[in-house]
């Protein structure tokens, strides 16, 4: 009877597994998340082309930058609550794309819109572990 080298195996499986992280970490910087957007009304027949249309609305009143944003690519994130809006997660198609929007979304800050000012902020797609790491150095500054 021929043993089986099950280390191969676990070796194909690792390298697969990292690659597939690789891969994943590589589209994220494609991405960004943005907080505080409001959400479309209930009686909004497609609310995806109304969350594009209101980001495109924002970006163009607001930012330096309006990204081409397809109707595909965005989509809420989390369970609906009623005091605050999902998170809306945007991929774009290109890295220097996403980067741009990030680098304006500075100017949020200093928006004339007072909601917009304090709520609204855009913000690279990380993985959870890194958010935390991010919100821990954050704190860890104020």
């Amino acid at each position: 009877m021929v043993k089986k080298d099950k280390g191969h195996k676990d070796d194909n499986k690792v390298s697969h597994n990292v690659t597939k992280v690789a891969y994943d970490l590589q589209q994220r910087k494609s991405n960004v998340v943005i907080s505080g957007l409001p959400k479309p009304p209930a009686d909004v027949a497609d609310p995806t082309s109304a969350d594009v249309d209101t980001l495109t609305r924002l970006c163009e009143k607001h930012l330096s930058v309006t990204p081409a944003v397809a109707r595909l690519n965005c989509k809420r994130l989390g369970q609906p609550s009623d005091n605050r809006p999902r998170k809306l997660l945007v991929r774009l198609h290109l890295e220097t794309t996403a980067q741009s929007l990030l680098n304006a979304a500075r100017k949020l800050r200093m928006s004339d819109g007072s909601t917009v000012a304090a709520n609204v902020f855009i913000n690279p797609y990380f993985l959870p572990a890194e958010t935390k790491i991010v919100f821990s150095k954050t704190i860890t500054k104020t």
